[in-house]
């Protein structure tokens, strides 16, 4: 549903489509096109549900690199949005992750997706590939899940931050002149 400069989506609807699945093209096409968005009913995500996860990750990003809102109604709060199929607990270090939060004052080094060490898969392979053994190691954190946990911590401390006023702020300087970061 689309209304004066809001989207409303379903989320099974939407990230669920195997007919039409979501990339990386629409996610962006929705945060220029839409100043705030609303997802409703997203589940407890887990590595069975990894493709909707990484769509819906996908488009947090792109939402929060344009300075959109994000409204959610969701199974559980950020923080246990994402569970480990075996443990059956969350893939997240929350003590990590608040440590990021606070580290992170400045937050256009989060969005520099040129800088190393950035949070773009261009950054990424950036930073893995200056390592020794490069290649090695990023087979071997895709196989055993540590890319899919910093995209889910990514996506967690940016919902957590979108909820800030910091980030509300940003959003209305952002879209009250025109501009992008």
């Amino acid at each position: 549903t689309v209304s004066s400069g809001v989207a409303k989506i379903d989320f099974q609807t939407f990230f669920g489509n195997s007919q039409s699945p979501i990339g990386p093209a629409d996610c962006l096409a929705i945060a220029h096109n839409f100043k705030v968005v609303c997802v409703e009913n997203i589940p407890v995500l887990n590595r069975s549900t990894r493709d909707l996860a990484r769509r819906f990750i996908l488009m947090v990003d792109e939402l929060y690199n344009e300075g959109c809102l994000l409204l959610c109604t969701a199974s559980a709060p950020p923080e246990e949005l994402f569970k480990s199929d075996e443990l059956g607990e969350s893939l997240l270090d929350l003590e990590a992750l608040q440590f990021e939060a606070e580290a992170l004052t400045d937050a256009k080094s989060r969005t520099d997706s040129n800088l190393v060490g950035g949070v773009s898969p261009k950054a990424a392979l950036q930073r893995i590939s200056s390592e020794e053994g490069g290649t090695a190691k990023l087979l071997a954190k895709k196989m055993t899940g540590e890319e899919e946990q910093f995209a889910f911590k990514r996506a967690v401390s940016r919902i957590i931050e979108m909820q800030s006023d910091m980030y509300f702020e940003r959003h209305k300087r952002m879209h009250s002149q025109g501009k992008q970061f």
